[in-house]
């Protein structure tokens, strides 16, 4: 039997960002819902090899942190590259094959998101060291067999991305208000 690869569900979530902007909170709702509890489970029930994966993502994401803030766009991309693996990660350590499944057929609209996000994130003032410390936040939980803990700091950094998506959405939508006004 072939295994399913995801693509007509990526497919799909493609579309749906790139034609409304509600598509990115929702995908922000379906990711608290997933990545919480893949977190909790992954605290419980990851193997050494599972923390070896997320830990390797993180570090992708260090090595490309500075570089990144200083306008590289490869290290930017990279840096996202490594986020999105980072949960990817942490979905596939949870044991849960299904969460696995549908968290890689989410990567490419995730990276979409990551990237409004990320505007977001700096008009807030925030810059990518707050991203990885959240991420380290993410992982110690993780580390530390703390399911319930992990479950928190995981859905605190979900808060923050849809706090960081409303304001890069906004700021891009009073933009055109700006400059019609001058």
């Amino acid at each position: 039997m072939r295994e399913p690869d995801g693509a007509a569900f990526a497919d799909f979530l493609t579309s749906m960002l790139h034609n409304d902007s509600k598509g990115l909170f929702d995908l922000v709702e379906v990711r608290l819902s997933l990545e919480v509890q893949s977190a909790t489970l992954a605290a419980k029930r990851a193997s050494r090899a599972g923390i070896a994966a997320i830990e390797n993502a993180l570090q992708g994401m260090r090595d490309n942190a500075d570089a990144a803030v200083a306008d590289d766009p490869e290290a930017d991309r990279r840096f996202h590259d490594f986020d999105v693996g980072f949960h990817e990660a942490i979905a596939l350590a949870s044991g849960n094959r299904i969460m696995g499944y549908l968290f890689e057929a989410m990567a490419i609209p995730l990276r979409q998101g990551i990237q409004i996000s990320r505007r977001g994130h700096a008009n807030r003032g925030h810059t990518l060291y707050d991203t990885l410390a959240a991420h380290q936040r993410i992982l110690d939980c993780i580390r530390d067999g703390n399911g319930r803990a992990a479950g928190e700091a995981m859905r605190l950094h979900l808060k923050d991305t849809e706090r960081d998506i409303r304001n890069a959405l906004s700021s891009m939508a009073d933009r055109p208000a700006r400059q019609r006004a001058r």
